[in-house]
This record gives structure tokens, C-alpha cells and sequence, in this order.
């Protein structure tokens, strides 16, 4: 049995066995259902391997976790202070929790703050002119995540 798959790509859904676009208005209702359904399963398989990613940080203080949610920019520090304020109030004083925190944030004590400091000028300036948001730079002796800089 030949099975096909198809793209929704606005009004025009392209039919990968035969190439041939049809529009999407002539296909049955199910159809476009399902492909709601699987657009949705896709976004909430993302969220959960976000909280994975969250949950292997602050629970294990697992290293590549750490990088990946500190690759992920602000939203990663974002969903990690989230998941912090989730935790039992017995578990929020630990200090391995505030040290992944200031890891992924790149500064001493972010878990008061809650602000994302990037270390490469380029990215910044990029984040900053997609969310048209000033950049405040500072230059200083040492690094922002260690004690004394």
C-alpha cells in the first residue's frame, strides 16, 4: 500500500509522491484536522524536551543540559527560572540550584534578577534589533558569573 504525505504550506499543500500542488480548500475537513493535530504534537514534543533539558539542569546538574539551555539565549534561562519557582520551597535554598541558574545566565546571582547576558557582541546586537531593545555593554575586570569580578 503506497502511503502519502503532505505539506500545508498556507493555501497551497504539496503532494510528495505525485509533486502536484492542489489547493487546500478542496481537501475534506478530517484532513486538515489532522494536520492541526500533528502541528500540535510536533510544538508539544518541543516543550517537553525543554522541560527535560530544565529538569536534567537543575535536578542533575547535567553539563551539556547547561550549554544547551545557555544556547537557547533567554528563553532557555527563561523556562530554567520557571521550573526553579516550581520546586518545593525546602529545595530553592540549595546552592548547586543558584549555581546551574548563574551558569545558564551568565552572571553571579541571576536568580533575583532573571536577566540573560551574552558574551558575544554579534548575537546581542542581533537579539536586541529583533526585539528593538537598547544593549547596555559592560566591560569590566573578570566575569559576571564568578563571585568577584
Amino acid at each position: 500500500m503506497l502511503h502519502t504525505r503532505y505539506i500545508a504550506t498556507s493555501k497551497t499543500v504539496v503532494h510528495y509522491h505525485t509533486g502536484t500542488q492542489t489547493d487546500s480548500e478542496s481537501f475534506p475537513i478530517w484532513e486538515k484536522a489532522m494536520r492541526n493535530i500533528l502541528i500540535f504534537m510536533l510544538f508539544l514534543n518541543c516543550l517537553l524536551q525543554a522541560q527535560d533539558l530544565t529538569t536534567l539542569a537543575l535536578e542533575k546538574n547535567d553539563a551539556k543540559a547547561i550549554t544547551t539551555l545557555r544556547k537557547m539565549g533567554n528563553n532557555g534561562l527563561q523556562m530554567l527560572l520557571q521550573k526553579y519557582h516550581c520546586l518545593p520551597t525546602e529545595l530553592k535554598s540549595q546552592k548547586r540550584l543558584f549555581d546551574v541558574i548563574d551558569r545558564v545566565s551568565g552572571q553571579k546571582h541571576a536568580i533575583f534578577s532573571g536577566l540573560y547576558w551574552y558574551t558575544d557582541i554579534q548575537e546581542a546586537k542581533k537579539i536586541a534589533q529583533k526585539n528593538n531593545k537598547p544593549i547596555l555593554l559592560l566591560q569590566l575586570l573578570g566575569r559576571l558569573d564568578e563571585e568577584f569580578c
